[in-house]
């Protein structure tokens, strides 16, 4: 059995529950208890069906969101993004984003321009 609270000074309601004995606590995202204790409802709900549950699930990585579009852009025909290879994330997509493709496939935000410091200037 869960609970629902609010922390002091905090606007939304904040639910706790146990998963394998471990506590979890969870930003319910609404002002409302009532929809917290719903919220509550659903994960131990979740939890009884062996459900994964944690704050990346249902979370999409950019690279995955990426990929996506290149290959919609593919099977539907449409106009080729620039840079676009046949079964690869488009660098220029990517660059567009503001990111850039590490050595080990991470993605991490890239520099703006115009933002290093200038030497002798």
């Amino acid at each position: 059995m869960g609970s629902v609270f609010r922390q002091t000074g905090r606007r939304n309601w904040m639910i706790r529950y146990y998963r394998d004995g471990r506590r979890i606590d969870e930003s319910a995202r609404t002002p409302d208890r009532t929809e917290a204790k719903k919220l509550l409802r659903q994960r131990e709900a979740d939890i009884d069906r062996g459900l994964p549950l944690g704050p990346t699930v249902g979370r999409i990585r950019f690279e995955e969101a990426a990929t996506d579009i290149t290959n919609e852009y593919q099977t539907n025909r449409r106009r080729p993004l620039r840079g676009r290879r046949a079964g690869r994330t488009s660098p220029a997509l990517l660059r567009d984003a503001g990111h850039q493709q590490g050595a080990r496939g991470d993605t991490r935000r890239a520099p703006r321009r115009g933002s290093a410091a200038r030497v002798g200037g």
